[in-house]
């Protein structure tokens, strides 16, 4: 690949400035993408079998993983050189870019990451310390507790990362384990999508991301909620089972002492009768009335979601996209048929 290839197809803008501020030589960058492009089928065999590995941890709802486009790896390198004032070269971009092998691991629920995170701890010892990304608010004792770095991000992203070895042959590869929920993994793609790798900074945008992180979160929240509510009124439908046969059994022992009474046979049939008409009245009143979710304290399992997502300045923007979309629909007219 020439310079003027990848100068059309970088991601970057102000290239050569990017350049110019890492020390960076064409020629080092050339280096590094023909060895990718001959290792690349070996680490794509490699994320391969993590992420077979992977799909089998508790929990785990999706299972995907990719290696790095090519071009966005030369990009990461002039972008790290510029920023970190690193020397990024072909004897050491494998231990230095760390995601050339990416694998996301997708649960449904917010608790069910702590059950990946045990299968994962048992099998491998990660390459560094698993770093658990959250929202400026959000708790984090859990991810504490058991051994991760607290990162915070002011866009609103949420995530936790690890790095795993593997070997394969003679060359240790490092993948990047991103473990996320599904609404999560919705969020984080769309603003990956926006903003990488040039990290927008219009406000109207932010601000609708900000809107759609929050709603996300709130999502997580609700579907906790969900899962303890189903749990609890599954809960109670077994004891309410247990319940109705017991008394279900007492019904018939009534029964057999009804048939042991010296009376006529009229006046048992009645007797069984009644019996019979009590136990349906209880039945249906176990089945139907006595499920009293109000006496369950979710509280403390889950945080129920705030719905009221918007503040004054969010409402503003929204109003102020909503006059722009008003404006080009005014002005917009659709090409004449030929």
């Amino acid at each position: 690949m020439e310079f003027e290839q990848y100068s059309t197809e970088t991601r970057l803008n102000n290239l050569e400035e990017w350049m110019t501020k890492g020390k960076t030589e064409w020629e080092d960058l050339q280096k590094i993408y023909y060895h990718y492009i001959g290792i690349e089928s070996d680490l794509y065999n490699a994320g391969h079998y993590l992420s077979e590995k992977l799909k089998k941890s508790p929990s785990s709802h999706i299972v995907h993983y990719r290696t790095k486009n090519p071009i966005h790896l030369i990009d990461k390198v002039v972008r790290k050189r510029a920023e970190k004032e690193i020397d990024i070269n072909q004897d050491n971009y494998l231990q230095e870019i760390t995601d050339l092998i990416g694998i996301r691991v997708i649960h449904l629920y917010k608790e069910d990451w702590l059950e990946i995170h045990k299968y994962i701890s048992e099998i491998w010892t990660p390459y560094e310390t698993a770093t658990a990304i959250i929202r400026e608010g959000d708790k984090y004792d859990q991810y504490k507790e058991h051994g991760c770095e607290i990162k915070v991000s002011s866009a609103g992203y949420r995530s936790v990362h690890y790095l795993l070895e593997t070997k394969p042959f003679n060359q240790i590869f490092i993948a990047e384990v991103q473990i996320r929920t599904i609404f999560e993994e919705a969020w984080s793609e769309v603003d990956h999508d926006i903003r990488y790798p040039l990290h927008t900074d219009n406000d109207l945008i932010n601000g609708y991301l900000v809107n759609f992180n929050r709603i996300a979160g709130s999502a997580d929240e609700l579907s906790s909620f969900l899962k303890q509510l189903k749990g609890h009124i599954e809960e109670e439908a077994k004891k309410h089972k247990l319940e109705l046969e017991s008394k279900n059994q007492e019904i018939e022992k009534l029964k057999k002492e009804i048939e042991k009474l010296s009376i006529d046979t009229e006046d048992k049939n009645k007797l069984t009768d009644m019996i019979e008409e009590i136990g349906e009245k209880l039945s249906s009143t176990l089945w139907n009335n006595n499920i009293d979710l109000s006496q369950y304290d979710f509280s403390n399992k889950v945080k129920l979601p705030d719905f009221d997502l918007f503040s004054d300045q969010e409402r503003l923007i929204a109003i102020q996209a909503k006059n722009i979309s008003n404006s080009v629909d005014d002005t917009y007219k659709p090409p004449e048929e030929h």
